[in-house]
């Protein structure tokens, strides 16, 4: 009974979170309006198996053919892993890191980088957060606050998935709900 409780409240809170992150990107003016006329063709970019987002080069080389294909709109990836994918104040202040720290990634701002490109190729860019409650097992923000996690019945915490150890935040501790609900509109402001 109490995992059914937990469920529904992650759920509520995802599906919250998605449709949040949708309405409030779509209503800022600059991102672009959704045209009820116009088809939506859009494609996710992710830097799970995938090296697009990982260099200048690539980013701007996707977008160039996803415009030469006739899509229309991106859904690149913000938050993966445990980390943001640009350097987010909020992840720092919360964890101590402001931004993935895979190479490609720093000393750049990728979420500026794909709005900037995305717009100037007529692509609506509407940032994702994958993964949103879970986190590597190893990560600053598990180790940080260990108390955000969702425990077992048993007391586990660990998920694995293939080689990788992983946890899940816990939906239903205030902290969490708090940082994860100030991404959508810090994302809406930079897109």
């Amino acid at each position: 009974m109490m995992f059914m409780q937990r469920y529904k409240g992650f759920i509520a809170l995802l599906l919250t979170s998605l449709i949040t992150i949708t309405l409030v990107v779509t209503r800022v003016p600059h991102v672009g309006a959704i045209n009820p006329e116009r088809e939506i063709r859009g494609v996710w970019l992710t830097n799970v198996d995938s090296d697009v987002l990982f260099s200048r080069r690539g980013t701007k080389a996707a977008l160039k053919r996803l415009q030469k294909f006739n899509f229309n709109t991106v859904y690149p990836t913000v938050w993966q892993g445990g980390y943001t994918l640009y350097p987010s104040k909020v992840a720092e202040e919360v964890f101590g890191v402001a931004v993935d720290p895979t190479p490609g990634l720093q000393k750049r701002d990728l979420l500026r980088e794909l709005v900037q490109q995305g717009h100037k190729r007529g692509l609506t860019v509407i940032p994702w957060l994958e993964f949103g409650f879970m986190a590597p097992a190893d990560s600053e923000l598990v180790q940080k606050h260990p108390d955000w996690l969702t425990y077992r019945h048993d007391g586990s915490y660990i998920h694995i998935q293939g080689e990788d150890r992983r946890v899940w935040l816990n939906p239903n501790h205030p902290e969490v709900q708090q940082t994860i609900s100030v991404y959508p509109p810090n994302l809406a402001m930079m897109s």
